[in-house]
C-alpha cells in the first residue's frame, strides 16, 4: 500500500494488491489473484482516481466468490522481529481485526470475496476535528 501511495502522491493511478495467503510459496498460489487485479487494473487505466487515492485489492486464498468494494476494516498487528544471522524476518501472531464487520475488506476476505478499497492518502480524523478544538489547547 505504502508503494501504491507514493505513486499517488506522483500523480500515477496505483493499485496495491494483496493475498491473504501468508504462506504461499508457488507461483501457482498467486494465479487467481494476478487474473483478479489483471481485470482491476484494465478499469483503473479506462477510469480515473480522484488526486491522492489509489485502490487496495485483497484477495482470499482458494475459491473466490466475486468482488466486494469495501471500506477498510481495523487490523491490530503485533509482530515480531526474528533474526538469525544477517537475516532479518517479520514473525508473530497473525493480525487480529473484526472479521464479521459488514462492508470491510476484512469481511469480505473472510467470507471468500475479493475486496477493493478505495484508499486516500489524507489520515485525518475529520471527525474529530471540531472536539478537539474544543480542547482549547494554550500555551
Amino acid at each position: 500500500v505504502s508503494a501504491a501511495l507514493e505513486a499517488a502522491i506522483h500523480g500515477v493511478p496505483a493499485l496495491a494488491v494483496s493475498l491473504s495467503n501468508h504462506t504461499a510459496n508457488d507461483p501457482a498460489d498467486y494465479a487467481e489473484a494476478a487474473r483478479i487485479a489483471t481485470v482491476v487494473a484494465g478499469y483503473l487505466l479506462k477510469n480515473d482516481l480522484p488526486p491522492l487515492t489509489i485502490l487496495n485489492l485483497n484477495v482470499p486464498q482458494g475459491k473466490v466468490k466475486g468482488l466486494r468494494i469495501t471500506r477498510q476494516g481495523i487490523r491490530i498487528y503485533r509482530d515480531e522481529i526474528e533474526r538469525d544471522g544477517e537475516m532479518v524476518r517479520i514473525v508473530g501472531e497473525p493480525p487480529t481485526g473484526r472479521l464479521d464487520e459488514l462492508g470491510t475488506d476484512l469481511w469480505a476476505i473472510n467470507t471468500g470475496y475479493a475486496s477493493l478499497t478505495p484508499i486516500h492518502l489524507d489520515l485525518t480524523a475529520h471527525q474529530f476535528l471540531a472536539d478537539l478544538a474544543a480542547w482549547d489547547i494554550e500555551f
